[in-house]
């Protein structure tokens, strides 16, 4: 188990090119969590928009993740997507146990803590610690780590992020 936080992961121009699409995008989301993911995931009341980042239309944006990804992994990602958590979403927890392993990079500009969202995690018996979401802040995670997010507050904004998977 591995996991691994970086902060301004993205150069600067890249994230605003990143950022520029997750906004356009949310209205073109093309999946919800609520009926797509296992229901043990989704077991509260929010729900959270997916859409998938593809290479045939979001070339620039698609280039600029995997370019950056293979500075820090040799795994090839097998899904890039933008996440819109919406007021009271949650993932319950999981080991991500069908990919080789996952990277989550936030996209709020900012974010309070006591909008909830936190990313936590636990690895082997060692205590549960937490990642507080902030921009361009990307949490690398390999060899099935236990995590979940905290659920995002009844009036919190909707939290952006970018999720990546990578084949097994």
């Amino acid at each position: 188990m591995n996991l691994e936080i970086f902060d301004n992961f993205f150069e600067a121009e890249d994230l605003f090119k990143i950022k520029t699409l997750c906004e356009e995008a949310h209205q073109d989301a093309d999946v919800q969590a609520k009926g797509a993911w296992d229901s043990r995931l989704t077991i509260g009341r929010g729900n959270v928009d997916i859409y998938h980042i593809t290479k045939n239309f979001d070339s620039e944006v698609y280039e600029i993740v995997v370019n950056r990804l293979k500075k820090i992994t040799d795994l090839v990602p097998s899904m890039i997507g933008f996440y819109y958590w919406h007021p009271e979403s949650f993932i319950a927890w999981h080991n991500d146990d069908i990919h080789a392993g996952g990277a989550t990079i936030y996209l709020n500009e900012t974010w309070d803590k006591d909008n909830g969202g936190l990313f936590l995690y636990r690895k082997n018996i060692d205590p549960i610690k937490g990642v507080i979401p902030k921009l361009n802040r990307c949490v690398f995670q390999t060899g099935q780590v236990p995590h979940t997010t905290t659920s995002t507050h009844w009036n919190s904004p909707i939290r952006k992020s970018m999720q990546v998977f990578f084949k097994k």
